[in-house]
């Protein structure tokens, strides 16, 4: 789930995708599922790391608004755990590696 830069509001276009997992959970009757936030690395590190944590928190609202009945808990990362380079070799700015980085995974453990 991706997120616009400095926010913490679940995008229209995650929303849908969001409901359908709600209803895999629900239906699969997963126990437990654990969802992490992430930032790029524009802004300073305790504001990516509450950036970070309302993200997450915002994905479990969501799924449980949607009839998610598994556990969820949540943790954010800040800007630790980038999946690309918030810059390139040169030093520029990589705009499409700070929106990837811009996320909330979702991890479903197997039981």
């Amino acid at each position: 789930v991706l997120f616009d830069f400095g926010e913490s509001t679940v995008r229209a276009d995650a929303a849908g995708t969001l409901a359908k997992l709600a209803s895999v959970l629900a239906d699969a009757k997963v126990p437990a599922a654990h969802v992490y936030g992430h930032t790029d690395s524009i802004s300073d590190e305790a504001f990516n790391q509450t950036l970070s944590e309302q993200r997450a928190k915002a994905v479990v609202d969501e799924l449980k608004k949607n009839g998610a009945t598994a556990t969820l808990d949540w943790q954010g990362f800040g800007e630790t755990k980038p999946v690309a380079p918030n810059t390139n070799d040169d030093g520029s700015d990589n705009p499409a590696g700070r929106q990837a980085n811009r996320r909330v995974e979702i991890y479903i453990p197997t039981f």
